[in-house]
């Protein structure tokens, strides 16, 4: 009665693949920013003070990375480390500027001055990496400096 319904079987050379979709949790993934995420007992992570989770044996992630100028040419640049150790990491400046080459040693947090030319040689990105104990290096984070000419 209603023929038009039916579908004919028709037998194929190629044998029917079936594919499984999995979804994952992300409750156990990492933030940059060091937002406490999960339990740090279920997956080994280090808790460092403050609450702060980190998982052990990644790079270290250097966030909160600014310059400041505090007067013509002379720029306090700041940040913090994000490791299972930071203590004792020291941050390398890298850039088309005087800050090239510069590094300061981190506790956690870090800090240095540096003076850069106001003559319009010194604009440009600076970049900050550091390696930590492992040997593992932190992706580089990117600041704009563009030092104010002496009037």
């Amino acid at each position: 009665m209603f023929g038009f319904f039916r579908r004919a079987r028709t037998q194929s050379a190629a044998p029917r693949r079936r594919v499984t979709l999995r979804l994952e949790a992300l409750e156990w993934r990492y933030q940059l920013d060091g937002t406490p995420l999960g339990d740090p007992l279920d997956r080994g992570d280090i808790v460092l003070d403050g609450g702060t989770r980190v998982a052990a044996n990644v790079a270290p992630v250097i966030v909160d990375f600014q310059a400041e100028q505090l007067a013509n040419g002379l720029f306090l640049l700041t940040g913090r480390v994000v490791d299972e150790n930071p203590d004792g990491l020291v941050v390398t400046f890298e850039g088309s500027n005087s800050a090239n080459g510069k590094t300061a040693t981190a506790d956690g947090t870090f800090s240095v001055t540096v003076q850069l030319r106001t003559d319009g040689t010194d604009s440009g990105f600076l970049g900050a990496t550091t390696v930590d104990a492992q040997g593992l290096t932190s992706e580089e984070v990117l600041v704009f400096l563009d030092p104010t000419p002496v009037p």
